[in-house]
């Protein structure tokens, strides 16, 4: 008899703690995974605001050539080809990346035609425009 009352007792208190513990661990399953999340969408919502960052750069790039200040669009210029290396390099598994790498690699035309002033340097800036802008597009959906 004693058995069997030790048994149901142990019986109950091991029903107990998992009456207690089961809902308890699908929450804590329930905030990890919220978590996990988050952060990928953090980290999704920051690539955004990097690219939109370099888009504002271009942009005064832009505006300093076709306004012929010739010697500050080279300034601009190398900050922001910088800029671009310096986001190709944080995370190259990054599905941007070749946009970046493909307006990266004007930069020696950019920088030639800067140098000569040569008007025409504006087509090869508005081009890079247009893929920033592709890919604020595809980062912010």
């Amino acid at each position: 008899m004693r058995k069997m009352m030790l048994l149901i007792v142990v019986v109950l208190v091991v029903w107990a703690f998992l009456l207690g513990y089961w809902p308890l661990h699908k929450q804590v399953e329930a905030v990890e995974q919220e978590n996990t999340q988050l952060k990928k969408d953090l980290g999704s919502s920051q690539a955004l605001g990097r690219i939109a960052r370099l888009q504002n750069e271009l942009l005064v790039l832009i505006e300093q050539t076709e306004g012929q200040n010739y010697g500050e669009a080279q300034k601009f210029s190398n900050t922001f080809f910088d800029d671009v290396r310096k986001e190709i390099d944080r995370d190259k598994t990054a599905p941007y990346v070749p946009k970046l790498e493909a307006i990266l690699g004007r930069r020696d035309a950019v920088t030639a035609g800067l140098a000569k002033a040569e008007a025409p340097t504006v087509g090869a800036l508005r081009q890079s425009l247009i893929e920033m802008r592709e890919l604020i597009l595809v980062l912010s959906r």
